[in-house]
């Protein structure tokens, strides 16, 4: 969506400043659609170079992308002003120092977190415990992306704890295919309670009751003054996520974790269908400019 707002931004900037330019010669969505065009040559130049980072000429990183060297020049020059690009060596460029910055601001999940918070927020205000979204790790670790409610409890945003002994990572552990959960079962688990599971063989067996019953539980497993229970999330992609309520053992007896799973599941399905409803409105976007782009191409004087 933001490409696409700048694509229309430099397209309206080319036409208004276009002295020679009269509507019987060219229009609006001709200057659109070379304004998009110019925009995407230039960003698809810019992730070439950043990802190739200076191993491979840049004139023959532009000649691959079937760019005219001075139009290459140009837009390299610009890319370098505004901090995205870096000269390594001469000809030679990778990623620069304005790159680096955005990048650490950029968070993969920020559409699920923004999505998830005000739902998990409520949820926690209603229930008095406390909420949180988390997310399957490559390390196998779960990363607790949302916190909400609770502030004494020992998690925080950011944070990651082990799969095996807490309720949103037994949840995530059962939306795992099989090859890939007997690879995780295949560890070495510490007992950091008395209740803490560390069997594989009973570990899976709780992992398949959970897959069955739709929630997760952790009972005091991984700190005895805790107790959880969570559920999975379904994702337009393949990310692996779940939410879970959590709070002291006594209220977390077996009518309150059958409420409570109730309650995270209805959670759940609000999350999902918030974020196929916005992935629906970012393709109808997509949709819309891509179908100005080629009709300023078949009807250029329209």
């Amino acid at each position: 969506m933001v490409i696409g707002i700048l694509s229309r931004c430099i397209a309206i900037a080319s036409y208004m400043q276009d002295k020679a330019c009269n509507s019987s010669i060219c229009s609006y969505s001709e200057h659109m659609a070379q304004g998009t065009q110019s925009l995407d040559r230039a960003l698809a130049l810019f992730i070439a170079l950043a990802s190739d980072d200076g191993a491979t000429p840049a004139s023959e990183v532009a000649g691959t992308l079937g760019l005219a060297p001075s139009s290459a020049r140009r837009m390299i020059a610009a890319l370098e002003r505004q901090g995205l690009l870096a000269r390594i060596a001469h000809g030679r460029y990778a990623g620069g120092s304005q790159l680096t910055n955005l990048s650490a601001r950029i968070t993969r999940y920020r559409s699920l977190i923004e999505t998830a918070r005000p739902v998990l927020r409520k949820l926690a205000a209603a229930e008095g415990r406390t909420a949180h979204l988390g997310v399957y790790a490559s390390n196998d670790m779960v990363t607790y992306l949302v916190k909400e409610g609770g502030k004494s409890l020992f998690t925080r945003e950011g944070a990651e704890l082990e799969a095996y002994c807490t309720g949103i990572g037994k949840a995530l552990l059962a939306m795992m295919p099989s090859e890939q959960l007997d690879a995780y079962l295949a560890g070495n688990f510490i007992q950091l309670t008395p209740y803490t599971l560390i069997d594989p063989l009973r570990l899976k067996e709780e992992i398949i009751r959970t897959r069955q019953r739709g929630h997760a539980i952790d009972d005091r497993e991984m700190d005895e003054g805790v107790a959880c229970v969570a559920v999975p999330l379904s994702l337009p992609d393949a990310t692996l996520a779940a939410i879970s309520l959590s709070g002291t053992p006594e209220h977390f007896g077996l009518k309150d974790i059958e409420n409570q799973a109730r309650r995270l599941k209805i959670a759940a399905r609000q999350i999902s269908e918030r974020l196929e409803h916005f992935q629906n409105d970012r393709n109808t976007v997509i949709r819309f400019e891509n179908a100005l782009v080629i009709e300023s191409v078949r009807f250029p004087n329209r």
